[in-house]
């Protein structure tokens, strides 16, 4: 690890092409992560983590830690019993419908990243068995990504815009996210990346050559350059190797489509859900009441300068009409804006301190969701109808 560092650090001192690589921090999630699989202790953790996440999961098993004979040197786990998950004819002797293995094993993987943020990262067929009953067992939590709530919403975007090959809205989102730099023309690198995802389209895993397709995009990194995330790394190499299991079982497995219903719904619940809405509300209310709070203070800054500079609007009174027009148009938005601040502070209060009796719609108590619907319509006509006298 020592020469690594310094390696890295060469790379970020000489080699200007190798920064958007981020080279010392990969090395640092790298040193982290080798540390934390050294300790049996987080190990056994790890597993009691992934226990809670598919304790009601039929298809998938965790096995049980037995802390009393575990330290950070000795991990001791339930013994379990099943065929690795790459033993194709001792599984089919078995019975087993592989295609339906390698579906419920993808289908496993997405749950952990987009439902939890918190993924098995160590996925080679070595560590994923199945039970004769065709459960799906997962062994060695040495290793585990995790991924915070902003990076698994990128991640569903990105996908979610491939699944639709808009590659447009993937390129804009790459630029509003800094990871491109700000003078990339939108079209060119939209272009690019239909490049290099089209061909995936319509083809199996067995079709693919992922080695091919990253090199595509790292070489696409390097022209616009985009900053390579280190949290996304981990990820980008499990994914690999999740995609090489499913070719061994099911050679004719189409990736996106066993992703695009459940990225969807993840999308869906997460941006449309009530209780997602309700959540945004409430983490906005405090900004709102801040800014309410603050709306008179700034409003009597603004008519003292008004009123300062009230020379020089009487000396230069040409195209007055337009100047009472600009100041109407202002004087109706901010009148709105107040009103719709007010709801939505007010909606939130009373969706906070309502009791577990009170009347719902959406999820939502009676009062809240109505307050929240007449803040939207508000809100649209303060956008399309303020502009118009």
């Amino acid at each position: 690890v020592m020469v690594m560092h310094t390696v890295s650090e060469l790379l970020e001192k000489y080699i200007l092409a190798a920064r958007r690589y981020r080279p010392r921090e990969v090395v640092e999630e790298f040193s982290r992560v080798i540390h934390k699989e050294l300790d049996l202790s987080i190990e056994g953790a790890n597993i009691t983590t992934f226990q809670r996440i598919f304790k009601d999961d039929p298809d998938v098993q965790i096995p049980d830690v037995y802390w009393d004979l575990t330290t950070t040197e000795v991990l001791t786990m339930e013994r379990i019993s099943g065929i690795p998950i790459d033993e194709v004819e001792k599984l089919k002797k078995k019975g087993h419908n592989v295609n339906e293995v390698a579906v419920r094993a993808l289908k496993s993987f997405f749950k952990q990243v987009f439902d939890y943020g918190v993924f098995h990262a160590d996925q080679h067929p070595g560590n994923i068995f199945v039970r004769d009953d065709g459960v799906i067992i997962y062994l060695d939590f040495g290793i585990v990504g995790r991924l915070d709530k902003a990076s698994r919403t990128f991640i569903a975007n990105m996908l979610y815009h491939l699944v639709k090959r808009d590659y447009y809205r993937m390129a804009l989102l790459h630029k509003q996210l800094g990871l491109v730099s700000k003078d990339v023309d939108l079209h060119e690198f939209e272009d690019a990346l239909r490049d290099i995802a089209e061909p995936v389209f319509g083809k199996t895993l067995e079709q693919i050559n992922i080695s091919t397709l990253l090199m595509k995009l790292i070489r696409a990194a390097r022209r616009y350059q985009m900053k390579i995330q280190p949290n996304l790394l981990l990820l980008q190499k499990t994914m690999v190797v999740v995609e090489g299991v499913g070719r061994q079982l099911y050679p004719g497995i189409n990736m996106w489509e066993v992703a695009k219903p459940l990225i969807y719904k993840w999308m869906i619940k997460e941006r449309f859900s009530p209780r997602a809405v309700y959540e945004r509300g409430r983490e906005y209310t405090g900004e709102l009441a801040e800014t309410v709070i603050n709306l008179p203070g700034q409003m009597h800054t603004l008519l003292g300068r008004a009123v300062g500079d009230e020379l020089k609007i009487g000396f230069v009174h040409h195209r007055l009409d337009t100047v009472t027009d600009e100041l109407y148009n202002a004087g109706k938005r901010i009148s709105t804006g107040i009103v719709v601040a007010a709801l939505v502070v007010g909606s939130s209060i009373v969706g906070v301190f309502s009791g577990a009796d009170a009347s719902r719609l959406f999820g939502l108590p009676t009062l809240s969701t109505v307050g929240f619907a007449l803040a939207v319509f508000l809100g649209l006509r303060l956008f399309t109808g303020a502009g118009k006298r």
